[in-house]
């Protein structure tokens, strides 16, 4: 890289802050691509973030890639010029799709990558392959993750995920602002989630409250992220009691259903399950 005018590559395993007053960037992207493959809670939380990083350049072209699943929402937000999605129902289409998204990341010529996977090795070899000359990256303890960056920036798993995102951005000296994010909800998700409202049951006109009670499994496949389920229903129970709330529970999947059937078997009030019922739209509305 150094042989062909690229930034010089960090020494291995060693975290890359900007050192002292020199920019990272010689000139503001033209090009950019973020990338955050798994987690649609992941992908709500990195949207401030992307946001703050629109504000400060926003002359740049802003690419994301991600999996399918997570698309409606990133392009809704509007804070992308373009999404690129990758299937991940079978081994042969997320190879497929992987390759397709290398030979359009290549075509694109980016200035830089920022990679907001924290585990995930896949994003890394795509961050590299893409030939952007400027790569950011979090350099996880013991993943052996971080030798493909040019700049490298420390994981800490104790911080909320917001701040976590945001810290990959301190190399560009970019800062969360206040804010509210605008969120494109059609007209008819909103008369779909009030109609489901209505046809439910749920007595009083108190306040809408969704609850998620399953979590994505860490990187070690453990649900280590998750509260009890019958800790919801109790929560559940004193929302209805304290202000009158309809409440409505989310979810995806077996596994997340049957979290959801536990919770409500804890309540003493009415509930709505939701699970497996809503698009991305219908649950934004």
């Amino acid at each position: 890289r150094e042989r062909f005018g690229g930034p010089p590559q960090p020494p291995r395993r060693a975290t890359t802050p900007p050192e002292g007053d020199r920019p990272l960037l010689d000139a503001p992207p033209r090009r950019v691509l973020a990338m955050k493959l798994y987690g649609l809670g992941n992908i709500a939380l990195l949207l401030p973030v992307v946001a703050a990083f629109r504000r400060k350049y926003p002359d740049a072209e802003i690419d994301f890639l991600t999996l399918d699943e997570n698309r409606a929402l990133l392009e809704r937000s509007g804070l992308g010029d373009r999404v690129i999605g990758v299937d991940r129902r079978s081994y042969v289409r997320l190879a497929a799709g992987c390759l397709r998204a290398l030979v359009a990341t290549r075509r694109n010529r980016y200035d830089l990558v920022l990679d907001f996977e924290q585990f995930i090795k896949l994003s890394t070899v795509l961050a590299f392959l893409t030939g952007a000359p400027h790569r950011i990256g979090f350099n996880t303890d013991g993943q052996g993750r971080g030798d493909l960056y040019t700049s490298r920036v420390v994981y800490r798993d104790g911080d909320h995920m917001s701040q976590v995102f945001l810290r990959l951005l301190r190399p560009l000296d970019v800062e969360l602002s206040p804010e509210p994010l605008d969120i494109h909800i059609r007209p008819e998700e909103t008369a779909a989630a009030e109609r489901l409202l209505a046809e439910s049951g749920l007595p009083g006109r108190g306040p809408v409250v969704a609850i998620h009670v399953g979590s994505g499994p860490n990187f070690y496949k453990l649900a280590l992220k998750r509260w009890p389920p019958e800790h919801f229903g109790d929560l559940a129970d004193r929302l209805v009691e304290a202000f009158g709330a309809r409440v409505v529970f989310t979810g995806k999947g077996a596994e997340e259903a049957a979290l959801v059937r536990t919770a409500r078997a804890r309540m003493k009030h009415d509930s709505l399950d939701v699970c497996d019922r809503l698009t991305i739209g219908e649950l934004l509305g």
